[in-house]
């Protein structure tokens, strides 16, 4: 939600530090038009698998009416799980 909405502050404390980071990158607020032009909506998980301080989710959406698939793997650090990677096909 905070993507799709580029709410910095959100996106920024929903991902690991090496993620928020690239966010410094001038250039960021252009490629998160594209981040959100391109991302599903109506996202589900189908599937999440934990182990330790890692996690995976399976997930599905819709991006112009076509059924996507997707995989976001997430971290907990310090109790709170933040998104590390996510990719769709």
């Amino acid at each position: 939600k905070a993507m799709r909405e580029g709410k910095l502050d959100a996106i920024r404390a929903s991902v690991v530090p090496e993620r928020a980071a690239m966010m410094d990158n001038p250039d960021f607020k252009e490629m998160l038009g594209l981040i959100q032009a391109i991302m599903p909506s109506d996202i589900a998980v189908v599937k999440a698998t934990e182990t330790g301080d890692s996690a995976e989710l399976e997930l599905t959406g819709k991006n112009d009416g076509q059924e996507k698939s997707g995989i976001a793997t997430l971290k907990k650090i310090n109790g709170k799980w933040l998104m590390e990677r996510e990719s769709w096909k």
